[in-house]
């Protein structure tokens, strides 16, 4: 039989236990340590056999490095080699292609003519036979700068394959996505097909369009558009699976049906998020597209191999510093786009 002292000591006793446990979460909280125990140092030991594990397998071979020309001394004679940087010029019927455009107008050739003496200073192009001429567009023939064909079609090949992969991307999305996939064997079986996509990097894939459809520049958007299935559908599952499902009920609440409430529930929350992940996707294609051209499948990576393996270094350099300038406006242009409509 209880006490009437002890009954009416309890509330008392409660009072004082959570006094005790707001101190104990208080002092835990001002911490600036977490607690050492025997699972966070079997964590710690863990990740540590991971990491030499890890490091023991890309340790260099110092005798293979030391023997012959050494290290720095090869690569200052590399780096001496990129300076200064020129650039191959290319005729109107190759960039005419890429421009669109077969033929100018007259006004517009004269406008061109004239800015091409501008870029022939700003990209110099030494004449083999006579290395003090500066090769400048002569009777209205215009000239261009070859490394500017393999830039833009790269990135026509980006831009094109971004947007067949987000069209492709997307359903993929919905049906790996827990709150909007109709079956949970349906959501196990297209997260594993987004893994198995996401297996092959874009090279591979590259190869394999290579082979069933050919050379040339719609091979790469084909390998850009379905290699990046994989990892944009499993950021729009992701961005689909972080909407608030609140909202969803408060749009089902108004009598709204499963269609209604997907379009004014969960397309507005889920659409910033998947635009940013498809403008990221983007800055990651024309990346990727750069080396492409190694397997044939069009864009910059041609050139690239060309002058590496005919170790022209100097029009190498000068590839590289308009792939870094083409790189930067489009992240600054993405960042733009993001700052305007997401």
């Amino acid at each position: 039989m209880t006490d009437a002292t002890d009954v009416k000591d309890v509330p008392g006793r409660t009072a004082r236990a959570a006094v005790v446990a707001g101190e104990s979460l208080r002092t835990r909280l001002l911490s600036p340590f977490p607690r050492v125990g025997l699972r966070r140092i079997a964590l710690v030991v863990v990740i540590g056999l991971i990491l030499f594990w890890g490091v023991i397998g890309v340790l260099p071979d110092i005798t293979q490095m030391t023997r012959g020309v050494p290290p720095l001394q090869a690569a200052f004679n590399f780096v001496a080699r990129l300076v200064p940087a020129s650039y191959e010029y290319t005729t109107p019927d190759d960039f005419s292609l890429v421009l669109g455009a077969g033929s100018l107008p007259p006004l517009v050739r004269d406008a061109v003519t004239s800015v091409q003496k501008v870029l022939a200073a700003v990209f110099p192009y030494r004449n083999a036979a006579n290395p003090t001429d500066v090769i400048v567009p002569v009777d209205g023939v215009i000239s261009y700068p070859k490394v500017f064909y393999f830039i833009m079609q790269t990135v026509q090949m980006a831009l094109i394959g971004t947007l067949v992969g987000v069209f492709l991307s997307v359903p993929f999305g919905l049906l790996a996505a827990r709150n909007t996939s109709p079956h949970p064997s349906i959501y196990q079986g297209t997260r594993l097909i987004l893994n198995v996509i996401r297996a092959f990097p874009e090279l591979i894939v590259a190869l394999v369009f290579v082979a069933m459809v050919g050379l040339g520049p719609f091979t790469g958007m084909l390998a850009l558009a379905v290699a990046g299935i994989g990892s944009k559908g499993k950021l729009y599952a992701e961005a689909i699976e972080a909407i608030d499902p609140q909202q969803v009920l408060a749009v089902r609440a108004t009598g709204a049906g499963r269609l209604q409430a997907f379009i004014y529930g969960v397309i507005p929350q889920a659409l910033p998020l998947i635009l940013s992940y498809s403008l990221l996707s983007f800055e990651s294609n024309v990346r990727t597209a750069t080396i492409l051209g190694y397997v044939g499948a069009g864009g910059i990576g041609l050139l690239i191999y060309q002058y590496i393996q005919l170790f022209q270094f100097d029009k190498l350099m000068g590839t590289i510093i308009v792939i870094v300038v083409t790189v930067t406006a489009i992240d600054r242009l993405s960042d733009f786009l993001r700052r305007k409509f997401i």
